[in-house]
Parts: C-alpha cells; sequence; structure tokens
C-alpha cells in the first residue's frame, strides 16, 4: 500500500524550469488528507491503493500551503475540527493554491458547520468542495476520487466509455 504519514515540515525545493513552476497538478494521482485522528482514512487508504492512487496523511500543524507545491494533490480531504488549523483555513490555503482543487471537507453533524464551509467556499471562490459530515460509503467515496481524478487528468481514473449502439 502506497501511504505515507508526515508528521514533520517538509523543506519545499522548487523545481528549476525555465517555463515558470510546476504545474498544480499530481499526473500520478495522490489525494492528501489533512487531520489529526486519521482513523477514519484508513478505509480510504484501501481505496486509494486499489486504484493505483498515492495517498499522503499530513498533520493540521503543518504549513498546507509548501505541502500542497510539493505534493501537488489531485484532491484534498479535511476535519473541520483539526487541532493546528481548521478545516476552514484547510480550504483558505487551497483556494490560494488552486480554486479547481477538488476538496472533501468532513465538518460532522453540525449543519451550522456545513452552511460555514459553504460560505468559506463562496468567500474563497473555490468551484469544487462537497461538504459532508462524515466519510461517505464507498460509492460516494469513488464518485469524489472519479471527478477529482478527471479534473486532474489522471488516465487511470478517467470512464472508458464505448456506443453499445455502433455495433
Amino acid at each position: 500500500m502506497s501511504v505515507t504519514t508526515i508528521d514533520h515540515p517538509t523543506v519545499f525545493t522548487p523545481r528549476a524550469n525555465d517555463d515558470g513552476p510546476a504545474p498544480n497538478i499530481a499526473p500520478q494521482g495522490l489525494v492528501m488528507i489533512v487531520g489529526d485522528d486519521l482513523s477514519w482514512g484508513q478505509n480510504l487508504d484501501l481505496i486509494c491503493d486499489f486504484f493505483g492512487l498515492a495517498v499522503e496523511h499530513v498533520s493540521s500543524d503543518l504549513d498546507i500551503s509548501i505541502l500542497l507545491r510539493e505534493f501537488r494533490p489531485m484532491a484534498v480531504i479535511a476535519e473541520v475540527d483539526g487541532h493546528g488549523q481548521d478545516g476552514f483555513n484547510v480550504m483558505m490555503e487551497v483556494a490560494k493554491h488552486d480554486t479547481d482543487l477538488p476538496m472533501m471537507l468532513l465538518t460532522g453533524p453540525d449543519a451550522a458547520l456545513a452552511g460555514a464551509a459553504d460560505a468559506v467556499q463562496e468567500l474563497t471562490g473555490m468551484s469544487t468542495v462537497t461538504v459532508v459530515p462524515e466519510l461517505p460509503h464507498l460509492a460516494g467515496i469513488v464518485d469524489f476520487l472519479f471527478r477529482a481524478g478527471r479534473a486532474a487528468g489522471i488516465g487511470r481514473m478517467m470512464p472508458v466509455g464505448f456506443d453499445m449502439a455502433a455495433d
């Protein structure tokens, strides 16, 4: 399984590139999970491994902006009640990095937090935030990962279609 837990700051060294900074896409397919109690992430690890996606578990105490540039995830999943920084701050950092980066925010059962997440999404201009009280069941996770994979151009996350009427 390709799971790494990051519990210390990582030094980001920009790539030398004549065309400017590295693009904000993840050609390998990486999902960044931000939080401190990641027991809920174990099922997500298995699903990502099945699809050949890497997972980075990141403490909410770390500088998310540096890690977004370094890892270039295709999606971010965060809890609203992080110890170091809450999910709303993570949303704002993700928006500074890329307003189209798919994000799933786990708010817990409090409807007011879901409303606050909608307000932060509107304020930051993020276009692809999924706000849920808890990590969805398998179908919801797969749907989120496939949409994120399509947005990032991850080939193995593209649906394979064919026209049966043409036969």
